[in-house]
């Protein structure tokens, strides 16, 4: 999924890609990466029109047609409530106190509840105590040389 997931090079600026390989310009900000723009770059681009293009399997009674969601427009509800938490934290006060201006916490508490915010916060531990040992696992393309097969 290099493209939908970013680049594994380090350089943000290429981490917005069509399926083909053509590089985006990224939003300018982290927030302008979120909601309705990080939405629709991931519906336009990436989502699976038909089940062939599908990587999912399904079980006994689910369907590629039953989960299919490319259609649904992007619902400003949940921006609209983050947008209040950093304008007013008072407008709520848990999951702001909670969360300390962790953006995945609050996006996380505000699509579901104070246990997934929490969850938010320990998987983000979890990345940054295993950053180094997952960064010497990864194939980096710019680190590779490859001769001309003829």
């Amino acid at each position: 999924l290099l493209g939908l997931l970013g680049t594994p090079n380090g350089n943000t600026d290429d981490d917005w890609m069509t399926p083909n390989g053509v590089v985006l310009e990224p939003p300018s900000s982290d927030l302008e990466r979120l909601f309705s723009t990080a939405y629709d770059y991931c519906r336009e681009n990436w989502c699976a029109q038909d089940s062939a293009d599908s990587l999912f399997t399904y079980g006994v009674g689910e369907s590629f047609d039953a989960i299919y969601k490319c259609d649904v427009q992007f619902s400003v509800e949940i921006e609209n409530a983050f947008n209040a938490i950093i304008t007013d934290p008072t407008s709520n006060q848990e999951l702001s106190d909670s969360c300390n201006g962790n953006v995945a916490c609050l996006v996380d508490g505000l699509c579901g509840d104070m246990s997934d915010a929490q969850a938010a916060l320990v998987n983000e531990q979890v990345i940054v105590d295993t950053k180094e040992e997952v960064k010497a696992t990864i194939f980096l393309p710019d680190q590779v040389e490859v001769e001309d097969v003829k």
